[in-house]
């Protein structure tokens, strides 16, 4: 078979090739690309939640017993102060603080973040099998355990880019028992 020599030319030329091949696949790696950095933003949004809800738990736990006990919940203002610390990192933030989280406010007022702030007290038999306490927590008569959850919109990548909202929320719970002051 012989070709013609236009057609030949054609099939000799390599000059469109790496855009052809560019063109395949831009898609695929920017794909991967946007993974990738979705994956690292939510990595590190769920480190500051977790982070945040610890710090929040060893706050409220190295309270005064009068503060918080088995039969009393945290004063209104203790509340906020222990939100403030889990949100904010700070005990009182100032008016040019963020929170860890851009999504994350106290008190809540966009409806898209939840923190919650717990007291119980466990038994003697959940703590150390027997039908008593010994110690700081016999004369208290149970130890008061402090519990803080928090569930956060998850922001996006995507939703910063295309303003979409997303409905992902990251949760965290950590507890603390109150050892007093």
């Amino acid at each position: 078979m012989v070709r013609a020599p236009i057609l030949s030319a054609l099939m000799a030329d390599r000059s469109g090739a790496a855009a052809v091949e560019m063109a395949l696949i831009m898609p695929a790696m920017l794909a991967l690309m946007f993974t990738c950095m979705e994956g690292g933003v939510y990595l590190y949004t769920e480190h500051q939640v977790i982070k945040g809800v610890r710090d929040g738990a060893r706050f409220a736990g190295r309270q005064r017993f009068t503060s918080i006990s088995c039969t009393q919940n945290p004063s209104a203002t203790l509340t906020t102060t222990i939100q403030n610390v889990t949100v904010y990192g700070k005990v009182s933030p100032g008016t040019g603080d963020a929170p860890r989280i851009s999504t994350w406010t106290v008190p809540d007022t966009t409806g898209q973040s939840n923190t919650t702030i717990s007291v119980s007290c466990a038994s003697a038999n959940a703590v150390s099998g027997t039908g008593s306490y010994t110690g700081l927590y016999a004369v208290l008569g149970g130890a008061p355990v402090v519990t803080i959850s928090a569930r956060v919109r998850y922001p996006t990548l995507f939703s910063r880019i295309t303003g979409i909202p997303a409905a992902m929320y990251v949760g965290a719970s950590d507890q603390a028992a109150v050892m007093g002051v």
